[in-house]
């Protein structure tokens, strides 16, 4: 199955819509409301991501890629906000939820102190 792998393709707006049923009683369809449901629908090509509670709160990908920014700075306290990209990012086709990698442009941890023959491969700080 296809994946979406390209960040602006993941971004997509997403809106809440009730959910109703079809429902038919001598041939005449009546619309009933689902209670406590409501429909994620992207809005970009209107396919619904879900079925949730009313209670359920969205938050976009594109609210949690920032707070996945924000959370880089409160745990790397001493980089920049600019010193963290994209280094990837997944989905399914449906896009009903998705994987996005923050990397930092150029820190890596120091592994000096540890003996060569026991150094792990050195990557900078990250968040998934």
């Amino acid at each position: 199955m296809p994946r979406l792998t390209q960040l602006d393709d993941i971004l997509f707006p997403v809106e809440e819509h009730p959910v109703f049923v079809s429902a038919y009683a001598d041939t005449k369809e009546r619309r009933i409301s689902v209670p406590n449901k409501k429909a994620l629908v992207n809005t970009r090509n209107y396919r619904v991501l879900g079925v949730v509670s009313r209670d359920y709160r969205l938050v976009t990908n594109r609210e949690a890629l920032n707070l996945a920014y924000e959370c880089c700075g409160q745990a790397f306290p001493e980089t920049k906000p600019a010193e963290w990209a994209v280094q990837a990012s997944d989905a399914p086709q449906t896009g009903g939820y998705c994987y996005i990698d923050l990397a930092h442009n150029s820190a890596q941890l120091d592994f000096s102190l540890v003996q060569a023959n026991k150094r792990p491969d050195a990557f900078g700080p990250f968040i998934l």
